[in-house]
C-alpha cells in the first residue's frame, strides 16, 4: 500500500529553499533499539540494519546490504541515507522491516531519455535533516533539499 509519505519521497524535487533548523524530541518505538552494524556473515556485502530487543540484547531481525547508512526517525518511519546516496523510507518495528520507498536522487533525464547525473556522490555519510517539511541530504560535494511538505 502506497502512503502519502511514500508518494512524497517518490516525487520529491530538489529545491533551493533556505530554512533554519529547529530541534524536536521524538520517541522511538519501544521496546526496540535500531542500529546499523557490520554483517555477522562475512560473505554478505556491507552492513545491516538491526532491531535489538532492549532488555535482552537479542537481535529480533536484521536487514543486510544497506551499506553504511544514517538514520532519521520521523512520524513512525526511518529516513535512511546510504553512503552511495540511496535514500529509503522504511517502517521498522520490533516485528519487521518494511521498505516503503527507495530512490536514487538524479538530475532530470536528458531530452534523448538518458538518465540524469546522480545528485549525491559517495560518501553520503551525513545524517538526513528535516526542518519545516524540507529534507536535507548531503553527499561528497553538495547538499540537496527535498520538499516533502503536504500539498495544499
Amino acid at each position: 500500500m502506497e502512503t502519502q509519505q511514500t508518494k512524497k519521497i517518490k516525487r520529491a524535487e530538489p529545491t533551493g529553499h533556505n530554512s533554519s533548523a529547529r530541534a524536536q524530541t521524538v520517541s522511538l518505538p519501544k521496546p526496540a533499539y535500531f542500529n546499523i552494524g557490520r554483517s555477522r556473515d562475512r560473505l554478505s556485502f556491507g552492513n545491516e540494519l538491526r532491531c535489538i530487543e532492549w532488555k535482552t540484547g537479542k537481535v529480533k531481525w536484521s536487514k543486510p546490504g544497506l551499506l553504511r547508512s544514517s538514520l532519521l526517525y520521523v512520524n513512525g518511519c526511518f529516513v535512511v541515507l546510504s553512503e552511495n546516496g540511496t535514500l529509503r523510507l522504511i517502517r521498522a518495528t520490533a516485528e519487521k522491516y518494511d521498505l516503503l520507498s527507495e530512490v536514487e536522487l538524479r538530475r532530470p533525464a536528458s531530452e534523448d531519455g538518458e538518465p540524469g547525473a546522480k545528485l549525491l556522490q559517495y560518501p553520503a555519510w551525513a545524517a538526513p535533516i528535516l526542518s519545516h517539511g524540507l529534507l536535507y541530504v548531503r553527499g561528497r560535494d553538495r547538499v540537496v533539499c527535498l520538499d516533502v511538505r503536504e500539498e495544499g
